[in-house]
């Protein structure tokens, strides 16, 4: 028990001196590399978030959520000791991209590929397949947020990436992957 305590003490003492002995070693590496590489949309949509971090109380075991930006989290369990890991999908989590909850998700159409047009809406929107840039190969059912933006701009927000997010809420619409949206055309439900 004091072990595993005296690990998570040197650990914790390793990552807060990052940002004092950071920048010399940086200075030292930037050096020799003559470029460097931008950061693109299909970096940022790339990102994962991990969250949710909990040690059980005999400190054997390490849990915590990652989080792809959209798509289906995990939730990945940890034994401290043999480092062995598994790894068990939780589905999409939380909000999604917005930060003002309900059905908010990034569909800008900078973050978006593949895209296929399947239905023409009622309410003048278009009712696109695509994957987001840079992610799993997950297809997705779901509107562009320029198009939205025309018919309901208070649908539509900007993240703190400056990318569009629409509230589906507030539009009427579920947002779905690609084979939920099958089964329920299937079913024989309209969205």
């Amino acid at each position: 028990m004091k072990s595993i305590r005296w690990r998570l003490f040197v650990m914790i003492a390793l990552v807060s001196a990052i940002p004092v002995l950071g920048p010399a070693a940086m200075e030292q590496s930037a050096a020799p590399a003559a470029s460097k590489k931008s950061l693109t949309v299909e970096d940022v949509v790339a990102w994962k978030n991990i969250g949710t971090a909990s040690l059980s109380k005999n400190g054997e075991w390490f849990a915590y959520r990652v989080a792809p930006q959209e798509g289906d989290a995990e939730l990945v369990i940890r034994n401290v000791a043999s480092g062995k890991e598994t790894k068990h999908p939780l589905g999409e989590v939380g909000g999604g991209g917005g930060g003002r909850g309900g059905g908010g998700r990034r569909s800008d159409i900078r973050v978006k590929q593949d895209i296929t047009p399947l239905a023409h809406l009622d309410n003048g929107l278009e009712l696109y397949r695509f994957r987001y840039r840079g992610s799993d190969h997950t297809l997705y059912v779901g509107v562009m947020a320029q198009e939205v933006q025309k018919i309901d701009p208070s649908a539509v927000w900007r993240d703190r990436s400056g990318y569009l997010v629409v509230d589906y809420d507030q539009i009427g619409l579920k947002f779905m992957t690609w084979k939920e949206w099958l089964a329920r055309t299937r079913a024989g439900e309209v969205r």
